[in-house]
């Protein structure tokens, strides 16, 4: 395979390990309004699809419309105040991203976090010397595993698909990446784990992000 000029990366299982900042945004919310928590490793499959989705596996369907914008405001506003308090790079990102940079290797990031909470995320964590563009979800376009952003990126980088990866830790990334036609890396260390990656179709499973530094 010849080597590759730009990734595409996934931000939350696969930069950024989010999961207890975003299920102690959620379950506070529940306690809040009497409704049951869920386990930390619930949230690893609630997550992924976006916040809507998310506040749906958690809140359940027989909710009624009302409480449900009631607790959905209240979980944004308590992820708001506390998305840092135990978010962290995975191991070896940052080192992988120095060294990607040195390959001037062109990098971006796909999330379907809100396009918001994305760009903060990524400014505190990394700072804006490694990712361009930057897209997390808004109304504006569609949300993964729709393509339409991956060609926004290709359009960007100036790349075509062959010269292009995209690494999450999830079915919807490597479904992303497929739909898109670049090459599906998988996050072992994230979120679903390396069965879900391999039964979508991921053509290579990732176990250390320095891995990576092998296709550039």
């Amino acid at each position: 395979m010849e080597k590759l000029k730009g990734i595409i990366f996934d931000l939350d299982g696969t930069l950024l390990d989010t999961i207890e900042d975003i299920s102690n945004a959620v379950n506070s919310a529940l306690i809040e309004y009497g409704l049951k928590p869920h386990k930390i490793e619930d949230y690893k499959y609630f997550v992924g699809d976006g916040i809507e989705q998310l506040v749906e596996r958690a809140l359940g369907k027989e909710i009624k419309k009302e409480k449900f914008n009631e607790i959905f405001s209240k979980i944004k506003e308590n992820y708001g105040k506390n998305w840092n308090i135990k978010t962290k790079p995975y191991p070896y990102i940052p080192e992988m991203l120095d060294e990607l940079k040195k390959k001037n290797v062109k990098m971006a990031v796909v999330s379907n976090k809100p396009h918001k909470f994305t760009e903060l995320t990524i400014k505190y964590y990394f700072g804006r010397k490694y990712f361009d563009p930057i897209y997390g979800a808004s109304e504006n376009y569609p949300k993964k595993p729709d393509p339409f952003l991956a060609y926004k990126v290709l359009e960007n980088f100036n790349l075509s698909q062959n010269e292009v990866a995209y690494l999450g830790d999830s079915n919807t990334d490597v479904l992303f990446a497929k739909n898109a036609g670049i090459l599906p890396l998988g996050a072992a260390w994230g979120f679903r784990g390396v069965k879900e990656l391999e039964e979508n179709g991921a053509q290579y499973i990732i176990q250390n992000p320095l891995e990576i530094l092998e296709f550039f």
